[in-house]
């Protein structure tokens, strides 16, 4: 895999339908096996498409694989439910609440865990990917958070100094140890009751610590 180039959004491709198709199979392929193995070959063939195809569509596999991380934490997002126009109408617990099961349920899908297992080493690998990956994923998420803290410190709910600081300590209440236990294959048939309560559990704890003194 090309360490030096660097990952960039592509326009969009002429066939919709066929370039979903190549990151699918790069998708499923990448957690299978690695991204160093999955040939743009393979690929092709995973997708029903013809090699030329790949390649007139996606520069390398290292922009591939960009692409696939893209749409991966544009999934996280979307999970979260982080929509200006309904956090207004919610209060700070319902929207930490919201935000916090949304990011919980996502990482331990499937999806995630093969994620973290298979695609860790390869992005260590590669520094760029591994900075793209993190500003469009743990990064970006952690910003989203931490804008809804800042938000509702001006407004008086709670008195914080750093959002992102405050906005990492949540994001640990919520999740403890849990990756560790998901990475290792324990409690993978975690339900959704298990992630309410840890969810609602790191809401309640969170808003105690930082709690407006004058409210």
């Amino acid at each position: 895999m090309n360490k030096a180039a660097e990952p960039h959004r592509v326009g969009r491709p002429r066939d919709v339908a066929k370039a979903e198709r190549i990151v699918e199979a790069a998708w499923e392929l990448f957690l299978t096996h690695g991204v160093e193995v999955v040939s743009m070959e393979s690929i092709a063939r995973q997708a029903g498409v013809s090699k030329v195809t790949v390649y007139a569509t996606y520069t390398d596999k290292a922009q591939l694989f960009a692409v696939c991380l893209q749409r991966e934490m544009s999934r996280i997002e979307s999970a979260q439910g982080i929509y200006e126009r309904q956090a207004e109408h919610q209060g700070l617990y319902e929207t930490l609440h919201r935000f916090g099961i949304g990011l919980m349920t996502f990482l331990a899908t499937d999806s995630a865990i093969s994620f973290y297992g298979t695609l860790a080493a390869e992005l260590r690998r590669s520094p760029l990917l591994a900075k793209s990956f993190w500003d469009v994923g743990p990064g970006k998420t952690q910003r989203n958070l931490a804008d809804i803290l800042s938000r509702a410190s001006h407004q008086g709910d709670i008195t914080i100094d750093d959002s992102l600081e405050a906005a990492e300590t949540l994001i640990g209440l919520w999740q403890g140890l849990s990756n560790f236990q998901l990475a290792l294959g324990i409690d993978r048939e975690r339900d959704d009751d298990v992630i309410e309560a840890r969810v609602k559990r790191g809401v309640e704890v969170f808003l105690r610590a930082y709690a407006n003194p004058q409210s």
